[in-house]
């Protein structure tokens, strides 16, 4: 069976995941319970782990669920073994290949210190171009103060004693 044929209030006679993660596992009336995401090449569906199967399993584990159930839990699919089904595990998934560094691309950067030809509202001064820090622009005195706006010559809606008074 594979996560696309599952439906809700149904029995699952064997169904073979990948479990992607696992939350924290947690003690409710019925006993300790653990959920995990898993998936199979047809999709991904919710799990629950009960009493004896909490803290057997990783991420990254390939499980076997055998005679298990199927119910709709809010609004999402949920298998579980129930009180007649067998969760085992049946391998590991193949190790993630090492993350690598994006590339960036080698080029100029902006110098800092240059006009840009728009003059601070506030103290009247032009600003600068931005610096170039790591993968991030650093924001400009201008943006921290959170005058931005008189910098973009937006027209207000409308004045109220003098003030000008932007909709957002």
């Amino acid at each position: 069976m594979k996560v696309s044929e599952l439906a809700a209030n149904t029995a699952v006679p064997e169904l073979e995941l990948l479990i992607l993660e696992l939350s924290e596992a947690k003690t409710t009336s019925y006993g300790p319970m653990q959920s995990a995401k898993a998936k199979d090449d047809s999709g991904e569906v919710d799990l629950s782990l009960w009493n004896q199967q909490v803290g057997q399993f990783k991420a990254g584990d390939k499980i076997r669920l055998t005679k298990g159930w199927c119910k709709e839990y809010r609004g999402q699919l949920q298998v579980s073994a129930g009180k007649f089904g067998k969760l085992e595990k049946t391998g590991e998934a193949s190790p993630a290949p090492p993350a690598t560094k994006p590339k960036v691309p080698q080029g100029t950067p902006a110098k800092a210190g240059t006009p840009t030809g728009v003059v601070d509202s506030v103290t009247g001064r032009p600003l600068l171009e931005r610096t170039v820090h790591g993968n991030h622009l650093r924001p400009t005195m201008s943006e921290i103060r959170g005058d931005w706006k008189t910098e973009t010559y937006v027209q207000p809606d409308y004045e109220y004693n003098g003030v000008p008074v932007y909709k957002v």
